[in-house]
């Protein structure tokens, strides 16, 4: 195996020039970040991470 790696394109190089203009990934601007999740997914998941802790640490004890 070479020490020759792939080239690694920056977030706002484009694959394809219709990669980000048309179809569902006309929207999506490859240099701006995800917006953040909502306090309603933020607390499902923490009670999602929760039962899941409860149910190892029963499951352990038996």
């Amino acid at each position: 195996m070479s020490g020759r790696r792939a080239p690694r394109l920056a977030p706002d190089d484009r694959l394809a020039p219709h990669l980000t203009r048309v179809g569902r990934f006309r929207a999506i601007d490859p240099s701006q970040g995800r917006p953040l999740p909502g306090l309603s997914a933020v607390l499902a998941f923490v009670g999602w991470a929760a039962m899941l802790a409860v149910s190892f640490r029963r499951a352990r004890t038996m």
